[in-house]
């Protein structure tokens, strides 16, 4: 089973095998996520979506110690990408870089 999202105003992330994935729920994620989903289907919006499910993944491995370093730069970097929707209602200035 391919890696899957859901999203609403929350994000459940789950594993190839379709174990949810630990984790307290973004607001960040859950925006930048509903504006992939509105996107046609690329070879972009699949990039930027691993960078999502990698985020995932590393930041819920708690036996990682180079998980917060990892989790802050990802973080940054949606951040970064997020801000493409500066326009958007939803937007927030909490999602600026």
């Amino acid at each position: 089973m391919a890696d899957q999202h859901q999203v609403t105003r929350t994000v459940t992330y789950f594993d190839g095998e379709g174990h949810e994935l630990p984790g307290p729920v973004d607001p960040l994620l859950a925006f930048y996520w509903a504006r992939l989903d509105e996107q046609a289907d690329s070879p972009d919006v699949h990039a930027k979506r691993a960078i999502l499910d990698d985020y995932a993944r590393h930041c819920a491995d708690l036996d990682n110690p180079a998980r917060k370093v990892i989790c802050e730069v990802t973080r940054t970097v949606i951040k970064h990408l997020a801000t493409v929707y500066a326009d958007h209602p939803d937007y927030t200035e909490d999602f600026r870089p």
